[in-house]
């Protein structure tokens, strides 16, 4: 299966290759999920998604302030 890669996608590794609080953070929120929800997939990557989103729209404004 091949992943596909979108814009927001780019964003969200960028930042985390950018900033290593943001990353530590990230990680450490995968751990957390990862103990709560155990192998319920879906609940694991939909707890996942307001971080990804706030990372995401915080990358893409410091790309249009400097692009």
């Amino acid at each position: 299966m091949t992943a596909i890669r979108t814009e927001s996608h780019v964003r969200m590794s960028s930042r985390l290759d950018k900033s290593w609080n943001v990353a530590a953070a990230y990680a450490e929120l995968k751990r957390s999920l990862a103990a709560a929800v155990g192998g319920d997939r879906h609940a694991y990557m939909t707890a996942k998604g307001d971080f990804i989103t706030r990372v995401t729209a915080i990358a893409m404004g410091e790309q249009g302030s400097t692009g």
